[in-house]
């Protein structure tokens, strides 16, 4: 028997060699590939929330005190918030503003111009609403963030508390409108009929520096003055809105820019507005606008947009 198997050992071996191998490769198997399913899909950036537009009502301010106080409702004090533009009435004197949202909830006033009244009440003269005007205007610029919810609007302080609180207007409370001062003598009334509710386009503008310059696209260059006494403007990278006045032939106006986009070199939007707001005097005659500024610093003319 032992020398059978010696004799046949050379086939044993390899057998008990391929039954090893067999046995360690069943009891090895490779890992399941992974799964072919593709990956889900990143969850979408959150879009911060826009300043909700509309008409708003102040109801709460703060005193400069660090009290929150009640606004008063005879008149009250508006906000009709529109794109990045807040305008209104603050209790003596009309306004305009721009501002910034940034972050989540950041807010920040960037502009804001202040449009008097031509009579405004004996309370505007240093009495109580007066106060409470300057009151608004300082919370206003004092705040960095805004909150939404219930109805209303509200403007937070750096500590975080509430420095206005707006309440929807949208019921139809009034919106005083500052009275301008329009002169029927010397023609004014048939002036400002042909002044308002026309898209008027810049045609020309000059300064004693530059001369007269034609505008090559008088579209990107406009004006519109409003028969409630707004005004607004469009150039090719910027708007601006504001209020004017007229007596007679004579006008002035304020206009606020918003500045959200960049304008480019060999743009006129800042000579555009600085010329505007340096308005003194105008006048329509066959169909052409023309607006001459303070101390003869320059002048424009407009012809109606087709």
């Amino acid at each position: 028997m032992l020398s059978w198997v010696k004799r046949y050992r050379w086939i044993f071996i390899p057998v008990a060699l391929l039954l090893f191998i067999l046995t360690a490769c069943t009891a090895i198997q490779p890992a399941a590939p992974a799964s072919s399913a593709p990956p889900p899909a990143p969850a979408s950036a959150e879009v911060p929330p826009a300043l909700p537009a509309g008409n708003w009502i102040v109801a709460h301010y703060d005193d400069g005190q660090g009290t929150l106080v009640t606004a008063t409702m005879k008149p009250p004090i508006t906000a009709a918030i529109d794109g990045s533009f807040i305008s209104g009435f603050s209790g003596c004197s009309g306004y305009t503003a721009t501002y910034e949202v940034t972050g989540e909830n950041g807010f920040k006033i960037a502009s804001l111009a202040l449009h008097p009244t031509t009579s405004p009440s004996s309370d505007c003269e240093g009495g109580s609403l007066a106060v409470q005007e300057a009151a608004y205007m300082a919370a206003l610029q004092s705040a960095v963030a805004y909150e939404v919810g219930d109805g209303q609007l509200t403007l937070l302080g750096e500590d975080g508390q509430p420095v206005v609180i707006y309440t929807s207007g949208e019921a139809g409370v009034p919106t005083p409108t500052p009275a301008p001062v329009v002169v029927t003598s010397s023609g004014g009334t048939e002036m400002l009929q042909d002044l308002v509710d026309v898209e008027w386009h810049l045609q020309t503008i000059s300064d004693p520096d530059n001369g007269e310059v034609t505008v090559e696209q008088p579209e990107n260059y406009t004006v519109i003055f409003h028969s409630d006494f707004r005004v607004t403007m469009m150039t090719k990278c910027d708007e601006g809105r504001g209020r004017f006045r007229v007596d007679g032939d004579k006008i002035e106006m304020e206009i606020v820019a918003s500045h959200e986009a960049r304008c480019e070199p060999g743009d006129m939007d800042d000579q555009f507005v600085s010329a505007l707001n340096s308005a003194e005097r105008f006048s329509v005659e066959g169909g052409v606008l023309t607006i001459t500024e303070k101390f003869d610093s320059g002048s424009m003319t407009f012809a109606p947009g087709g």
